[in-house]
């Protein structure tokens, strides 16, 4: 997806693209625009003629070549902790992306998707539908952005937990430390020892999955640090909560590869126990996250490739 951008003001051909594929080539346009809008204003480069033409503007005397770092450039955007963003702004958001030459998009969601048969998980919620999510698919296949699903599959289900029809699906009701620091209490992540959750995940899965066109699927899996203070805590007595958590989340992957797709998911508690790296399928996309400056990602991703898995830098 590499190209060059050759301007001659005064040659016979005054713009000239030269890219090896549609990738390309929409990032050479894309740099184009930034260039028109750089001479010619912000304002006067936002009145495109109906035929799409740019403003008429001076351009400078350029070549330039250009290639990305990274073949995934990607952005989630938080539409369960934050606001649901309505479409027009999706829309809008994808454009500048684009713009910006991003390749990859996802949409973080807990209970913000209208699941059919949950509809009490996410009335009020202002939820993406079904429709909507086919027609952000398309509309981000059209500007080449991957739109790939997102729904967290373990932890961070306190929404679907506190009510009464899921509330037997949580791993504790109780009290639990947060980090092993902060303490917390009620319903947080499924409890892994029991069948029935992964029937639950397996329901929101299989009905998420048809609205989207890229193979990924991001089951989240964060920050599940409740395991093993309710109903899992004889198992990870026994066995180890590492061991307790790898399993699940297994189970969750050969779900998602029953749905034809590919499991990405956040890396934070299996880097913690590197020793059970082994326990998690081969072609699980781990997604090494930090907040801070100073996050080892460095180590992060040495330790994932040296298991012969594939990582991200988030």
């Amino acid at each position: 997806s590499g190209y060059q951008l050759i301007i001659t003001p005064d040659g016979e051909e005054p713009v000239r693209l030269v890219s090896s594929d549609a990738a390309g080539r929409r990032h050479a346009i894309a740099t184009l625009v930034q260039l028109v809008r750089w001479r010619a204003g912000n304002d006067a480069a936002r009145r495109v003629s109906p035929d799409g033409r740019l403003p008429a503007c001076e351009l400078p005397e350029i070549l330039i070549e250009d290639a990305p770092r990274f073949a995934t450039r990607g952005v989630m955007l938080d539409v369960s902790r934050d606001r649901v963003p309505t479409m027009r702004h999706l829309l809008e958001t994808v454009d500048l992306l684009g713009a910006l030459k991003f390749n990859h998009l996802q949409l973080y969601t807990e209970h913000t998707f209208a699941y059919p048969g949950h509809e009490r998980a996410w009335e009020g919620c202002s939820p993406m539908t079904p429709d909507e999510i086919r027609r952000l698919d398309a509309y981000c296949s059209q500007r080449g952005i991957e739109l790939a699903a997102n729904q967290n599959c373990f932890g961070h289900l306190t929404r679907w937990l506190s009510l009464p029809a899921y509330a037997d699906l949580a791993e504790t009701h109780g009290s639990w430390m947060f980090d092993g620091v902060w303490p917390r209490s009620g319903p947080f992540s499924l409890c892994p020892t029991d069948d029935r959750s992964i029937g639950f995940v397996r329901d929101l899965l299989s009905r998420l999955r048809p609205c989207f066109t890229s193979p990924l699927i991001n089951i989240g899996c964060d920050e599940t640090f409740d395991i093993g203070y309710g109903r899992s805590r004889k198992a990870c007595e026994r066995e180890g909560r590492a061991a307790v958590y790898t399993a699940f989340v297994r189970r969750i992957c050969d779900v998602v590869r029953e749905l034809g797709a590919r499991p990405m998911f956040w890396a934070d508690i299996a880097l913690s126990h590197p020793e059970r790296m082994g326990d998690l399928p081969e072609d699980l996309v781990w997604l090494a996250w930090g907040y801070e400056p100073d996050a080892p990602f460095d180590r992060w991703c040495e330790s994932v490739r040296s298991a012969g898995r594939p990582v991200w830098v988030c």
